[in-house]
């Protein structure tokens, strides 16, 4: 029994994609998603995460921005198609997730963790769990 016994931690975030100063979240359409996929071979997005600890025992709330910046060359328009057609493009922030398998030819290189790129970096969690347990 230490002095974090019975408190609960409350875990919240949310990510978005930047790319050319333009924040963008999931595609409205399949054409928007189209058009952001397209985007990603001409220069680098950036993945913008905020994450937020609050211990419920305290009131004490922490948080944090995790980012990563992602390189790709350009995706051929019949792999953007295929992307687009099985719709999983449409729930995620930018309309691209990195680790489909169709996407990996085209990934030059991450600046970042994987895991900031997925969402929710490690590292930058993990602090923030130990400082909302911090008196």
């Amino acid at each position: 029994p230490g002095e974090t016994e019975g408190e609960t931690l409350l875990l919240t975030s949310d990510q978005v994609v930047v790319f050319e100063g333009e924040i963008r979240e999931k595609p409205e359409s399949e054409e928007e998603a189209r058009t952001f996929i397209r985007g990603y071979g001409r220069s680098p997005c950036r993945t913008v995460g905020a994450i937020v600890v609050t211990n419920l025992a305290t009131g004490k709330c922490c948080s944090a921005s995790d980012t990563a910046s992602i390189h790709f060359s350009l995706i051929p328009e019949e792999v953007i198609e295929a992307i687009v057609a099985e719709g999983t493009c449409l729930s995620c922030a930018g309309g691209l997730m990195v680790e489909d398998p169709k996407v990996q030819p085209y990934l030059e290189r991450i600046e970042g963790g994987m895991d900031s790129v997925m969402g929710l970096g490690k590292e930058t969690t993990l602090g923030l769990l130990n400082d909302a347990l911090r008196v």
